[in-house]
């Protein structure tokens, strides 16, 4: 017998041409435009701002899950890749998979 995953979007606002959400976000209250959305879409959002996509998780259950080193792996890319041989392996965060903590904004997707 197999078990199928079923998934469904994050849900998000409706986008706008170029710019995606970020009309949705007040920057002098962006905590209460994040609050808000999460009271209106649910405790996961996902918001588009200029080509780049975040997702807002909105209770401590979902960021400990998120942040399950076991379930995610971080991706670094760019620049930050680089900084590990300027300032070595150590400090608040460690740059790659296995190291004290992930980056937890990658690949989340919620399973219903």
């Amino acid at each position: 017998m197999t078990t199928e995953k079923h998934t469904k979007p994050i849900p998000q606002p409706p986008t706008k041409f170029l710019v995606g959400n970020l009309g949705d976000l007040d920057p002098e209250n962006a905590i209460q435009s994040m609050t808000g959305l999460i009271q209106q879409y649910g405790e996961i959002v996902k918001l588009s701002l200029i080509g780049r996509e975040i997702v807002i998780v909105g209770s401590q259950e979902l960021v400990n899950e998120v942040c399950d080193q076991t379930r995610f792996k971080k991706v670094v890319k760019g620049a930050l890749g680089q900084v590990r041989s300027v300032a070595g392996d150590g400090g608040l965060f460690r740059l790659f998979s296995g190291c004290i903590l992930a980056d937890c904004t990658r690949s989340i997707h919620r399973t219903w």
